[in-house]
């Protein structure tokens, strides 16, 4: 139980689970920066990032083809955070899923803070983003606790006026182990601010 509450918690929530391409390539808000890039570093303060971050519309990364499409809205707030995520039936998320026990919901809620920069393993400089869940897919934060999963080491970039959270190499396949950082951005899955 409790690996499948970590591994539903870090994907929906903050890892961009979404291991496809958007459904839409053009609508991609800007190409990746690379190390190389003069703008790349970013600062640290959380009024930076407050606002509300709306995702693409991305297929389920679990079945080839998708059997549904999401949209995740996080909403960033001096230190507190919450995400939605939207279930759909379409490729451009306009016909909300009603069917498969897929409801439309507030998924997690919380606090965070951000950190250091550092180097992920592909060269992008990001910035530390630990994410502190009170209220996840109907558990309390003692609950959480209990289940070891309290703590999400994730990481943050914005380049653009574009967010992106951090990854595994190789998700959904692999997940983070509970208390490691993910180690990449995932730049397939943008948020822009709305």
């Amino acid at each position: 139980m409790a690996k499948l509450f970590f591994a539903a918690l870090c994907c929906i929530a903050f890892t961009s689970c979404s291991s496809s391409s958007p459904t839409d390539p053009e609508n991609m808000p800007t190409a990746p920066p690379t190390s190389s890039d003069s703008n790349i570093t970013e600062s640290v303060g959380n009024a930076r990032y407050d606002g509300v971050w709306l995702g693409q519309c991305y297929p389920e990364p679990f079945n080839t083809p998708p059997s549904y499409y999401d949209t995740v809205a996080l909403t960033l707030n001096d230190g507190s955070y919450s995400t939605e995520l939207r279930f759909y039936t379409d490729v451009d998320c306009t016909v909300p899923e009603t069917d498969a026990g897929l409801p439309n919901f507030d998924i997690q809620s919380g606090t965070f803070t951000l950190g250091s920069e550092v180097t992920t393993a592909d060269g992008v400089v990001a910035t530390e983003f630990d994410v502190f869940p009170e209220q996840s897919l109907g558990f309390d934060a003692a609950q959480i606790e209990q289940l070891g999963a309290d703590q999400i080491l994730q990481l943050i970039h914005l380049s653009n006026d574009v967010l992106y959270l951090g990854t595994t190499e190789n998700f959904p396949d692999d997940f983070p182990a509970a208390g490691a950082r993910l180690e990449y951005i995932h730049f397939d899955r943008a948020f822009v601010l709305q």
